[in-house]
């Protein structure tokens, strides 16, 4: 395929309107158009409550639970840091994230393709892919490093680039643990491709692959250094990998088996999962024959195949649809080189180039319009929260307006069954774990021990579509009674002997329930 010239007037103009457009869909789809931030809900909102209890001075794995390595953790720190803890700030955040990633989409795509082929390749990831959960978690963090790591060898293969490469995959398992170590073997087999392509020596072959691995372990040692001498290596180890393997890996202890089956997943997340390997295996295939792509091309494309291979297998070993959609960037590049270089094969290709272009575009505006109506049509409710206004859907401002009522920021609270409320209302967890389906009998008695010694006044409970924690039941209906339920089943239970609660008024948007005393019966 002809990529057009850096020169090109348009491969210089399309880029400005590729950033405009993609900060645009992403600003409607994290802010509402009066530019009120929308309380984001998906799993980023573990990550920005480790970062709140950071800057409280508590230590992770020490003063509070997480089984992945810090580094999201500490890039919210640093938001919060800098801009202070307000709700627009995990938004901001997320808007730089999807920048970066379609940036580095779009500077691998324009080595393989025109610039209108490159800008429908970030389009399609960020519409299809990343746009579909709009979610800041640690997937995308170390999905970014692998990716700059291959912007970084496309280029040609050198010392300076391999420990580069190297040192970017390290990075990649400071955010996740098994990103950057697996990765590293696509890297590895892509060096092992390239050295026969160029019948390099073995001695070249040795030296490439340890000076990728020496980097990449130098650097994860590196960034863990501060939390290793804080809390051993024996600790660190033990919540990175051990209590994965036995808790958060292990499908027997898994109480939805199913999202670990991908037939059982709806069709678009099948064709997704079945899809990436034959994407990747085609394009292996298609590498290997130079005389049809540049040489430049030809590695980039298998470079984007080994390294997306590789982490597609590091997800397919315990997949479920977030972790698969994650991975599936390389993909996605690929996807559309084939596709480009299918339709050049055609009679009157630029005819043809254009229905697919004109066609694909369309669907994917009328995509991107339905999900930015969608979040502004299910956040609509606007309420002022001691860490700013935010827009909300209906039912979590039940919750989140009641208990801005009766709660002071800086005030010690416990949300059983989640993290989402702590950052808005400004309040504090003094636990060590939260009760997920993650969390071992051995934490769940060590959250009771904690709330036994230091009550707080008010517990948030979500007994509904949850785990069944009978002794945290328990200690609930010996030491606390219910004083609100809301619509979408979540309870406020408030310490027995507390202050009587203001009335609730005739607007309240909750329903008060009788008082349940020292009854034993388990929570319905």
């Amino acid at each position: 395929m002809q990529v057009t010239s850096a020169s090109h007037p348009l491969a210089i103009t399309l880029p400005l309107y590729v950033l405009l457009g993609s900060s645009l869909y992403l600003y409607c789809n994290l802010f509402s158009p009066g530019g009120t931030p929308f309380l984001l809900g998906g799993d980023e909102q573990v990550f920005w409550m480790n970062a709140l209890r950071m800057r409280q001075g508590e230590l992770i794995y020490r003063d509070f639970f997480e089984f992945t390595p810090p580094g999201t953790d500490l890039v919210y720190l640093a938001a919060f840091t800098l801009l202070g803890p307000r709700v627009w700030v995990p938004n901001a955040v997320q808007l730089l994230l999807a920048m970066s990633l379609v940036c580095v989409c779009w500077r691998i795509s324009r080595c393989i393709m025109r610039p209108a082929e490159a800008s429908l390749a970030a389009a399609l990831f960020l519409v299809l892919d990343y746009g579909r959960w709009m979610d800041g978690t640690h997937h995308w963090f170390s999905v970014l490093s692998v990716m700059m790591a291959v912007a970084v060898l496309m280029r040609g293969i050198s010392a300076g680039r391999v420990v580069t490469c190297g040192s970017l995959l390290g990075l990649a398992s400071f955010f996740t643990q098994t990103r950057g170590l697996v990765a590293a073997t696509g890297f590895a087999a892509f060096l092992l491709w390239d050295g026969l392509q160029t019948r390099a020596t073995l001695r070249t072959h040795v030296q490439r692959s340890a000076q990728l691995l020496l980097s990449l372990i130098l650097t994860w040692a590196f960034l863990s250094s501060p939390f290793i001498f804080k809390v051993g290596i024996t600790r660190l180890f033990y919540f990175q990998a051990t209590y994965v393997l036995e808790y958060v890996a292990n499908e027997a202890r898994n109480l939805w088996p199913l999202e670990h089956h991908p037939l059982s997943w709806p069709v678009r997340d099948q064709v997704f999962f079945f899809a990436g390997p034959l994407i990747y295996a085609t394009a292996l295939w298609r590498a290997w024959k130079p005389a049809v792509v540049s040489s430049v091309e030809t590695r980039t494309v298998a470079l984007l195949a080994f390294a997306g291979a590789a982490m597609y297998l590091e997800v397919a070993a315990s997949p479920n649809v977030l972790r698969v959609s994650c991975v599936l960037l390389p993909a996605f590049i690929l996807f559309v080189w084939l596709l480009a270089s299918a339709v050049e094969q055609l009679p009157d290709t630029a005819r043809w180039r254009g229905y697919a272009v004109g066609l694909t575009w369309t669907v994917l505006a009328g995509l991107g319009v339905h999900q930015v109506w969608s979040r502004n049509s299910t956040h609509s409710l606007i309420v002022d929260l001691p860490a700013g206004r935010a827009a909300v859907e209906p039912l979590a401002g039940e919750k989140l307006t009641w208990l801005a009522r009766h709660t002071t920021p800086g005030e010690r609270f416990f949300q059983a069954s989640y993290q989402s409320l702590y950052l808005p209302l400004g309040l504090r967890n003094p636990t060590f774990d939260y009760l997920d389906r993650y969390t071992s009998a051995e934490f769940v008695a060590l959250d009771l021990l904690q709330l036994a010694a230091s009550p707080v006044r008010y517990i948030l409970w979500s007994p509904l579509d949850r785990p069944r924690y009978p002794q945290f039941e328990q200690f609930l209906l010996r030491r606390y009674h219910r004083v609100a339920q809301f619509r979408d089943g979540d309870e406020v239970w408030e310490l027995n002997g507390s202050a009587p609660l203001s009335s609730l008024g005739a607007d309240s948007a909750v329903c008060p329930a009788p008082h349940r005393g020292n009854d034993h019966r388990k929570i319905a």
